[in-house]
């Protein structure tokens, strides 16, 4: 029987997801189900935002003989900048299959923080490039006439 794994999503002060190890003694799988902000996984830039909710993470944890394994996928809301008009628009995205392993040794206290890796795996999936109406940005033409 799964349980549900208790995520705890903390203040903006902190902005962490926490794993407590000890919710997964004994040969324990549990999933988890989490929606967090930008601010809590420090996200926001100048040409980079985010709708609320920012980001869901849902999947499971468990643990092996000597690993923490969390496999889960992303859901996120951004918005990005047009490089052709500066104007935002949202572009949602979905990560899948994303799997973290930590060595049990290097968890301080019984407790893993997964905002980091969340936050390191959104910044490498998130395009360089970004273009409205799916690349057609109606401000293309304008910009055309000065591209050889």
């Amino acid at each position: 029987m799964m349980a549900l794994l208790k995520i705890n999503v903390l203040g903006k002060m902190s902005q962490n997801l926490k794993i407590i190890l000890s919710n997964l003694a004994g040969d324990k799988q549990e999933l988890f189900d989490e929606v967090v902000t930008a601010d809590e996984l420090r996200l926001d830039g100048p040409e980079l935002g985010f709708e609320d909710p920012a980001v869901r993470v849902k999947g499971q944890a468990y643990i092996t003989s000597d690993m923490l394994i969390i496999q889960y996928t992303l859901s996120i809301w951004p918005l990005f900048v047009c490089k052709i008009c500066n104007e935002r628009f949202p572009s949602p995205m979905e990560i899948d299959k994303t799997t973290h392993a930590e060595e049990l040794s290097n968890i301080r206290d019984g407790i893993f923080d997964l905002s980091e890796p969340v936050r390191e795996h959104i910044l490498l999936e998130l395009p360089r490039f970004s273009e409205c109406n799916d690349g057609n940005c109606p401000d293309r033409v304008e910009v055309n006439k000065y591209i050889k």
